[in-house]
């Protein structure tokens, strides 16, 4: 079942990051203002250090936060409730940034993080577009499969997508309009185009299967299995040049309507799921990429601090975020690369595991994306232990190494 995003939990995240933000502006413009003015008291010999007005507010944001933050019950709550206790008034605009970047990376974790890519992308499909399958045969030849296919094709993957199988007869309505245009205009909104030949030439049959190949739609054959000297010698010719072994189709022969009903579900079922694989991969592929700026993004604000500063939390959320893009992807390791799994970088057998599975999505989001920093702090997650890092390097240039070899991957199966 998906988890949707809260709509309420969302706003208030924009909120904070508003206020933050607004926070951040004004200690910006406080920077460039004198800290110190003079005092009557003083008679010459210095002044007192003005208040920030950026005090009051940022406590009563911060009392604030930390509510919100730990009535949460996801994520890093706890460790972030630490951080913002950890802040001291006046704000600095780098507090101001940190606290940004954790803000931003908590909402990615709790509302975005929630969502199940594929079966998202399945949900809307099904929830607000209807696809229809065109069937495209001699009608009174095949009057039996065209019902039995009108009635099956709804029930194919139901709660998936929505299927209509739109078949002349049951779908026309008397019209001033010609036949062949309601018909050649339906293949054009139509995502997928089954034929059915049987023992008859139809002219029409045939200049659909032709309007269909001009327009590129996607084709599945089913061929009724019947003695030669039964088929008309066009349509045997139609067939063969259809099916050459070098540049045509590959049609499947039924001899029944079960027979046709089971071929025709398989085909479906696993043009639909393919299509929905290549669907997702590309937006897994555009979130890796995302993944990968965000984190050039990440380094570029963290280099210069040390560890014990750098934003861990914003670290830890974006490369969750890639190990769950990479596990979408559902890139199969074989029975050696699953034991390598259980295999750590102190191992002897690490090396061979590495080169023989470090491009696998699955390996790569289990073994080589490091979301914490190499402490040891979460041995689940990533090689953690100094053995890792040496063989690895650092953090940051391995996961670096892993959402590039992440991006190539599937790029390969797209």
């Amino acid at each position: 079942m998906t988890l949707l995003p809260n709509d309420g939990l969302e706003q208030d995240f924009a909120r904070f990051i508003s206020e933050v933000t607004d926070l951040r502006d004004k200690a910006i413009e406080e920077s460039a203002k004198p800290r110190i003015v003079p005092s009557r008291y003083d008679r010459g010999h210095g002044g007192t250090i003005q208040p920030s007005p950026l005090n009051e507010p940022f406590e009563r944001l911060r009392l604030r936060l930390l509510n919100f933050v730990g009535s949460l019950s996801f994520g890093q709550h706890d460790e972030m409730i630490r951080e913002i206790q950890s802040m001291f008034s006046p704000p600095d605009v780098s507090t101001l940034d940190k606290l940004l970047g954790t803000l931003r990376a908590l909402k990615e974790d709790s509302v975005a993080g929630r969502v199940q890519l594929i079966s998202d992308l399945a949900r809307s499909s099904s929830d607000t577009t209807t696809l229809t399958i065109f069937v495209s045969s001699k009608m009174k030849e095949f009057a039996e499969e065209r019902q039995a296919l009108y009635a099956l094709v709804p029930k194919l993957l139901q709660g998936v997508v929505t299927l209509h199988a739109w078949v002349f007869e049951r779908d026309t309505r008397a019209s001033e309009v010609p036949s062949r245009e309601i018909w050649l205009e339906k293949l054009e909104t139509s995502i997928l185009y089954i034929g059915l030949f049987g023992t008859s030439y139809g002219e029409w049959t045939i200049d659909e299967f032709n309007k269909a190949k001009h327009i590129g739609l996607p084709k599945l054959i089913f061929i009724k299995d019947v003695p030669p000297e039964q088929r008309e010698q066009r349509l045997a010719d139609f067939i063969t040049q259809m099916s050459d072994v070098n540049s045509g189709l590959t049609p499947q022969y039924f001899s029944t309507i079960q027979d046709l009903e089971r071929h025709v579900t398989d085909a479906i079922k696993t043009w639909i799921e393919e299509r929905l694989s290549i669907t997702s991969r590309h937006k897994l592929l555009e979130i890796l990429k995302k993944s990968k700026e965000d984190y050039y993004a990440w380094f570029d604000r963290n280099q210069h601090l040390p560890d014990e500063q750098k934003n861990k939390i914003e670290h830890t959320s974006l490369i969750r975020k890639a190990v769950r893009a990479c596990e979408n992807a559902e890139d199969a390791l074989d029975d050696g690369g699953k034991a390598c799994l259980s295999i750590n970088a102190d191992s002897v057998n690490w090396d061979s595991c590495y080169s023989k599975n470090k491009n696998n999505l699955t390996y790569i989001a289990k073994k080589r994306l490091t979301p914490y920093f190499v402490t040891g702090h979460s041995p689940s997650e990533g090689p953690p232990d100094k053995a890792g890092a040496e063989k690895m390097g650092g953090y940051y240039q391995r996961n670096l190494d892993a959402l590039d070899d992440a991006i190539d991957r599937l790029k390969e199966l797209q």
